[in-house]
């Protein structure tokens, strides 16, 4: 048999408290262990297998990246993936506990990558393209597969930060806004979101889910800044009315 290759949805079984070596030999070098007798063959396979278990024993998981032979790429601009596919990005994100490593890795870089392969294809979660691409990333190479994630992961936090520095300098601090409960307007940004870009480039709600996310994050944060400096300007009138009034 030739060299062993790692495949993404391998690592759901190389990562398990209790490994199966009976499903490991199967799965990664091929071998149905026999019912009765085990012979050369067995522990030829066995010690292949158990030599890879104890060789990626000592790697580190979050250091590996992505080469340049890698099957994939990523975008060049992370937020520029659609408006819908951040927004799935993020519930991923938030759900990472109701998947396996590989299937939450696979669906990691298939939502970051899906315009990538599929360039000028509208981003559809639920649709057979997005679960082709998913089951294609399963089955790459496991070691590119978790470099690449690494790479994505690493970008997706960056940009957050970025977003969330911008964003912060023009939110609202208004102690008695927050204490009547002005965060629970959270809840609404997307579909504030969704409007303001119908309404701004004159689009229908599919065509604004499909938009770039830095669009989106742009023009919600020109809205912001609008609406702060006008606020601003309000206090700055209001001091100026009070000072007036006091001579």
């Amino acid at each position: 048999m030739g060299e062993i290759k790692v495949r993404l949805r391998h690592w759901d079984l190389l990562m398990a408290k209790e490994l199966d070596m009976k499903l490991l030999m199967e799965e990664l070098d091929g071998f149905a262990v026999p019912r009765f007798g085990k012979g050369k063959a067995f522990v030829s396979s066995y010690a292949r297998v158990s030599n890879l278990v104890e060789s990626l024993s000592t790697v580190d998981v979050g250091k590996l990246g992505r080469s340049d032979s890698c099957e994939l790429e990523p975008p060049e601009h992370i937020d520029g993936i659609s408006f819908m596919a951040m927004m799935e990005l993020q519930s991923l994100i938030g759900d990472s506990s109701s998947f396996s490593f590989s299937e939450y890795v696979a669906n990691y870089i298939s939502i970051c990558c899906f315009g990538k392969v599929y360039s000028k294809k509208k981003f559809n979660r639920d649709g057979k393209r997005f679960k082709r691409l998913v089951k294609r990333v399963l089955d790459m190479d496991g070691f590119e597969m978790v470099g690449l994630y690494n790479e994505l992961s690493e970008k997706v936090l960056e940009r957050s930060n970025y977003w969330d520095k911008a964003f912060f300098q023009v939110s609202h601090s208004d102690g008695d806004y927050i204490a009547a409960g002005g965060d629970r307007m959270k809840a609404f940004n997307v579909i504030e979101t969704l409007k303001s870009l119908c309404a701004d480039f004159n689009v229908s709600i599919e065509e604004a889910w499909q938009l770039p996310y830095s669009l989106s994050q742009v023009n919600s944060l020109s809205s912001a800044t609008k609406a702060d400096i006008e606020r601003n300007l309000s206090e700055i009138k209001e001091r100026k009315f009070r000072a007036q009034k006091k001579r």
